[in-house]
């Protein structure tokens, strides 16, 4: 069964992509990606998918939209549109190069094992250094505990957190055409 009878969606074959000029692909990710998107902000997220090649059902790419809010003269504005990538989209774009030669990560520790500082290191065929990329802990960190107290991401996974910052800042570094426009 193809992956199209499966989920009623249009795949490209040559590509393995949505076919973004499919009504039905463009339906499914409006409904569940970005019901609150208005039609510019939603073809200028379609756009931006296509260009990337990154995938929103995929989870590479994401539409966030924050609710409408009061400004400071007390008129209600509709909520701010940020478009996210995930790591696996950063990483996505790289190994789509052929130019693309691995990534290096090494996380320094304190004495009770919390990461300090990261640093990664993206090779390309096509140079003679890596690029770099560095996240520091005091810098770079984001809460690790929610206003009722929970633990955040940050506060769970805190290796993970810092090393995808490192990544994504080599990566940007290393492909910077294809990333530059591009945030975690």
């Amino acid at each position: 069964m193809t992956e199209e009878r499966k989920t009623g969606l249009a795949i490209i074959p040559e590509t393995n992509e949505l076919d973004y000029s499919n009504a039905k692909v463009l339906g499914v990710i409006k409904a569940t990606i970005a019901p609150d998107a208005t039609n510019e902000e939603f073809a200028y997220f379609i756009a931006l998918c296509q260009s990337t090649h990154l995938n929103p059902l995929k989870r590479e790419i994401w539409f966030i939209k924050t609710k409408p809010y009061t400004n400071k003269r007390g008129e209600t504005v509709d909520g701010k549109v940020q478009i996210m990538t995930g790591i696996n989209g950063f990483y996505a774009i790289a190994n789509s190069y052929e130019e693309f030669d691995g990534i290096e990560v090494e996380t320094k520790r304190d004495a009770n094992g919390k990461p300090t500082d990261c640093e990664a290191r993206a090779w390309r065929k096509d140079r003679k250094f890596p690029s770099t990329g560095r996240a520091i802990w005091a810098e770079d960190a984001g809460e690790e505990k929610s206003y009722s107290g929970k633990l955040t991401v940050w506060g769970q996974r805190p290796s993970v957190m810092l090393e995808k910052v490192a990544e994504a800042r080599a990566l940007r570094k290393a492909f910077p055409q294809q990333l530059s426009n591009l945030y975690l």
